[in-house]
């Protein structure tokens, strides 16, 4: 018999090597809590996913996060199968549940992400922590994703080149076979410079993308404006960066160049980041 807690366990061990170089071993996690330990895993029926899935919708949380998070649930069992864990009717089952539709679940509905005012983001600043701080100002400066920047270690950065890099291993678009690469220009050398005297194999940050979206919610009470994501923040970046230097700046230096892009426009691509970058 093997219980939920012990299949937890392996998994999230799995995770942290796999996923090294970003924040999604935290993420899962994090959604493996809602799970239940002391159950056996051949016991998790599709009936109880629900129930774990239902917690979240009462926790409030969003149609397309709830859908993510029982992804990762499913996935779990996944690799448990591959692993010689767990039966393969357990994942077959749990896959059968369907994915929460638009206007048929109590889910909460999301509206489309934009850029976040910028007197709301001056007002924030003013009731976070350093650390909140300078993550903010590197998301509007970089247009990297909070994952992206609270993975980071001091060994990641390569500040040979007037302009530092981070070359990512683990992003959303690996799997395609693009390369994902931050830069650091002038203004965000100066907010990371006294951060990277930590240990070089260590991150940079402490939060998780949990904490750090928590900190900038309360910010926002405590200043009085709407609540806003840290993630729209690459939003207020891709904006700025459109504005001045047109779309497909924006699209390179955000990392949204199309999938098929060959080595010749990748070289393109990267000269093109480094203009930008030079300027922020």
């Amino acid at each position: 018999m093997l219980l939920l807690i012990d299949l937890k366990d392996r998994y999230l061990e799995h995770a942290e090597t796999y996923y090294r170089g970003s924040s999604q071993a935290d993420k899962i996690e994090n959604v493996l809590r809602s799970v239940p330990d002391r159950l056996d895993v051949s016991l998790f029926t599709p009936d109880r996913l629900k129930i774990v899935r239902d917690r979240w919708i009462k926790a409030d949380l969003a149609r397309t996060t709830v859908n993510a998070y029982t992804r990762i649930v499913v996935g779990m069992f996944e690799w448990g199968v591959a692993e010689g864990l767990v039966k393969g009717k357990v994942h077959r089952k749990l896959k059968c549940v369907p994915a929460l539709r638009r206007g048929r679940s109590e889910a909460r509905e999301t509206e489309r992400v934009g850029p976040v005012d910028q007197a709301h983001i001056e007002a924030v600043l003013e009731f976070v922590a350093p650390p909140v701080a300078a993550l903010i100002r590197l998301q509007l400066l970089t247009g990297a994703r909070s994952g992206e920047l609270l993975a980071l270690r001091p060994c990641d950065v390569d500040t040979s080149g007037t302009v530092w890099t981070s070359r990512l291993d683990q992003h959303k678009e690996a799997w395609r076979g693009k390369a994902r690469v931050l830069y650091f220009g002038p203004q965000a050398q100066e907010i990371l410079r006294p951060l990277m005297l930590r240990p070089a194999d260590q991150r940079i940050w402490t939060y998780s993308s949990t904490s750090y979206n928590t900190a900038v919610r309360r910010a926002c009470g405590h200043a009085g404006v709407p609540a806003w994501h840290p993630h729209q923040l690459r939003h207020n970046a891709g904006t700025d960066i459109r504005a001045t230097m047109g779309l497909e700046a924006a699209q390179v230096y955000l990392g949204h160049s199309h999938a098929e892009t060959t080595e010749i426009y990748a070289e393109r691509d990267a000269a093109l980041a480094l203009t930008v970058a030079e300027r922020r």
